[in-house]
């Protein structure tokens, strides 16, 4: 199990199949098409790429199609809009289309609409949108002339829509990253943003200032699912780590090779980053290459041919391709632990010792003696490290296999222990209070627990 583990700084990273592609009859899919993926395992939205050219397969007619995190189609609506900018998903899981004129779309998982209205009139006025970040209760838009606009609602505008104050910005900002406020109820927002020139602003309702960030510009910028770290990639391929509840301090900073700007870049967990890059190959092809990593200047690449869509989760992150899904996570402790090569740690010995009860070996009992004072420890390593392994059965299996053989065993041995003792307890009346009803019920309600 641990052959498929790899290294990034002193944490062990993999990167498992979880279900093979529903979706792989069309090979195209992510790349003529923008998607956006719910967290926590949810659906998959899909809707035609204005900015891609798109062969004519069928009907001319686009349609919104949301899927399951296997790729297998829920539902599909036609589609007639222009203009979209980007979507996601809010935290009532329903899908949110920001257009260039300023209005919102929002539709349920089955594609049915649910809420239209814009966010201020003036966006059109300004330009119209070029870019947005939104976050599970809001949306921050810029406009073509570098005005801010920022609604703190999904399902409406009105007392919701705030301007932001001017950038005083020469040329178009390269990205913009919304840090939602700290309660739906707030209208404390900041939007962090990425100039041409160069600095990094910090833009709120009434203020705009330079947080001093430098190696600039950067051209990218993600948000942990936590809300406490902040992902900054510059044009000169500096990579940089910043605390956001500490005055903007920058952790970790890592070098690396000059890059274009990535599709994607989302955090992977807590721990690292996920960068998608898409580079020109040989014979007018494309190849498309996930690095994952950050830490101490450490980086997994994996390469792959097609195209792909990454979410971010709180454990880790969705990689979804053509053909299979795929998902990148450190590696739990508790199955490092057992699992890792040469492991010598007590859930390890324990799981050891099972192999060999199962082989009928008749020294199993030796292998748990080392460990009998840490038994409990043990057994609870091995149903949390089943927890985390329940997705891949075959590694869950044995593991919940293991604890219920050590409580079924455990159990037998305490009631021949008190058939024992009850035996002994005419010769021995020292031993009643011991052996009491309420007192065997309590020893019971122990171990259960």
């Amino acid at each position: 199990m641990s052959s498929d583990w790899q290294k990034l700084a002193d944490l062990w990273y993999r990167k498992p199949e979880v279900y093979p592609a529903q979706w792989s009859d069309d090979p195209d899919r992510l790349h003529l098409c923008l998607a956006a993926g719910a967290p926590f395992g949810g659906p998959v939205a899909t809707v035609r790429n204005e900015h891609v050219f798109q062969p004519v397969k069928g009907s001319l007619q686009t349609h919104l199609q949301t899927w399951t995190a296997a790729g297998r189609l829920i539902q599909s609506a036609p589609w007639v809009h222009t203009g979209l900018v980007t979507m996601g998903w809010s935290a009532q899981e329903t899908l949110v289309c920001v257009f260039e004129s300023g209005l919102i779309r929002t539709y349920s998982v089955m594609c049915e609409p649910l809420h239209v209205f814009t966010i201020d009139e003036r966006i059109k006025s300004e330009g119209g949108a070029i870019m947005a970040s939104l976050w599970p209760t809001g949306v921050a838009v810029l406009t073509r002339k570098s005005s801010l606009f920022v609604n703190t609602s999904l399902t409406r505008s009105e007392d919701a829509c705030h301007r932001f104050a001017d950038l005083r910005v020469p040329s178009a900002p390269l990205c913009i990253c919304a840090l939602p406020p700290p309660s739906e109820e707030s209208a404390d927002v900041q939007v962090i943003v990425g100039t041409a020139e160069g600095p990094v602003l910090m833009v709120d309702r009434h203020s705009t200032r330079d947080i001093g960030l430098t190696d600039g510009p950067f051209m990218a910028f993600s948000l942990s699912n936590s809300g406490r770290l902040l992902a900054c990639l510059s044009t000169k391929g500096v990579f940089k780590v910043v605390a956001v509840s500490d005055e903007l301090k920058v952790l970790d900073v890592a070098n690396i090779e000059r890059i274009r700007k990535p599709k994607q870049m989302v955090w992977c967990g807590d721990d690292c980053i996920a960068l998608y890059l898409v580079a020109p190959a040989d014979h007018n092809s494309l190849q498309h290459v996930l690095f994952v990593g950050g830490p101490q200047n450490d980086w997994i690449p994996y390469q792959y041919d097609s195209p792909l869509h990454l979410v971010s989760e709180c454990d880790g992150c969705r990689v979804m391709g053509t053909h299979k899904i795929e998902f990148v996570q450190r590696v739990p402790h508790s199955v490092e632990s057992i699992f890792s090569i040469g492991s010598y740690d007590n859930p390890a010995l324990l799981l050891y010792a099972l192999e060999q009860y199962e082989k009928g070996d008749v020294c199993a009992q030796e292998s748990l003696r080392p460990i009998k004072d840490q038994l409990a420890d043990a057994v609870s390593s091995c149903l949390d490290a089943a927890l985390c392994e329940a997705w891949l059965v075959d590694g869950a299996r044995g593991l919940v296999f293991l604890v219920s053989q050590l409580v079924s065993q455990l159990v037998s041995r305490l009631v021949s222990l008190i058939v024992f003792l009850l035996a002994l307890s005419p010769l021995s009346p020292s031993l009643s209070p011991s052996l009491s009803p309420p007192r065997i019920a309590h020893t019971f309600t122990e171990l259960r627990d």
